[in-house]
């Protein structure tokens, strides 16, 4: 089977953990820290404030923007680009990511430039070059809407699909005969989805056993087998 495997980026390859929360703090926007960190918490939390939607937004734009480098690649994401490359599976990364924040620096935002950015950080955890992961820097694209991403999903030719989130899959135009794979720790019984991951090691395992011609095909496997 030829195998051309498309991947997201924010919280898919790159995990922000706590840097949300940080970013909050630090930014005087949460009175007191959450007893839950995550990314997921602190939207929950801020938009529900008075003027939530544009607190998040400011968040968003420090985190994607000038905080970025504070990020850490997802746990086993290495190892599986390194298999990929090893076994020569093409690989691409397909990210909803406009070029600048919603908020700019003078509405206490970003300027910076968020496509830039996302490339520093994959340069700086070694994704590009002779010595790196093994992606190449022309194979990585920003879309600006989730319909320009299903359109280049559709136009690279991805066998696989790798998101953490579930509404990718359910956009209209998301190109059809596609192995949908949702990475999440957290969602379950996602609709739309063929597989869904907790892990790196596990999606890593997928495909080692889909390479292999493993007697139980790794392609017929039950949605929550790798969870």
């Amino acid at each position: 089977m030829k195998l051309k495997i498309g991947l997201d980026f924010d919280n898919t390859l790159i995990c922000y953990g706590s840097l949300f929360h940080d970013c909050a703090v630090g930014g005087n926007l949460l009175r007191a820290p959450l007893p839950a960190k995550d990314r997921d918490s602190v939207r929950e939390h801020i938009r529900a404030a008075v003027d939530g939607e544009n607190k998040w937004q400011q968040i968003q734009a420090w985190v994607y923007g000038d905080e970025i480098d504070k990020a850490e690649m997802c746990a086993g994401v290495g190892e599986f680009l390194l298999l990929c490359r090893q076994k020569k599976i093409p690989v691409v990364i397909i990210s909803h990511k406009t070029r600048f924040a919603a908020k700019k620096r003078e509405q206490g935002g970003s300027d910076a430039d968020l496509h830039q950015a996302a490339m520093r950080w994959m340069k700086n955890h070694y994704f590009f070059g002779e010595q790196g992961l093994g992606v190449a820097e022309k194979h990585v694209f920003f879309e600006a809407t989730r319909q320009q991403k299903a359109d280049r999903i559709a136009e690279q030719g991805c066998t696989h699909f790798i998101d953490d989130l579930p509404e990718m899959f359910v956009e209209s135009t998301f190109p059809g005969g596609i192995i949908k794979m949702l990475y999440s720790a957290t969602l379950r019984r996602a609709e739309g989805v063929d597989h869904h991951f907790c892990s790196w090691t596990d999606i890593s395992r997928f495909f080692r056993d889909l390479i292999g011609g493993a007697a139980r095909s790794a392609e017929r496997l039950h949605v929550d087998d790798y969870c």
